[in-house]
């Protein structure tokens, strides 16, 4: 279950199905996320800067958890490390 951003002031907490996990991605079990500055202007004004929320977005990416799968090609992590990230900070991009 996630938290869905679906217009302004309105959250929905729906399921979200989980992609196969490729040679590179990492899955995370989370423990615990936060909602940050830039998700609170989401909910008010369906924007931050000059990004303009679409269509539903999933919000919260303040997270920590544990490793659960990791992909062939990733080294520096295995299942049960504890790990805290942002993703927004550094992107390979080649994420979705």
């Amino acid at each position: 279950m996630v938290a869905w951003l679906v217009d302004v002031n309105t959250i929905k907490i729906l399921p979200f199905k989980l992609p196969t996990i490729g040679p590179n991605d990492v899955r995370i079990r989370i423990k615990d996320v936060s909602i940050c500055g830039s998700d609170f202007h989401y909910l008010k004004t369906m924007k931050c800067a000059d990004f303009k929320v679409k269509e539903p977005m999933v919000i919260g990416h303040e997270c920590a958890g544990i490793v659960d799968k990791v992909g062939s090609k990733v080294k520096h992590l295995v299942p049960g490390d504890r790990v805290a990230f942002e993703p927004g900070i550094i992107s390979c991009a080649h994420c979705q």
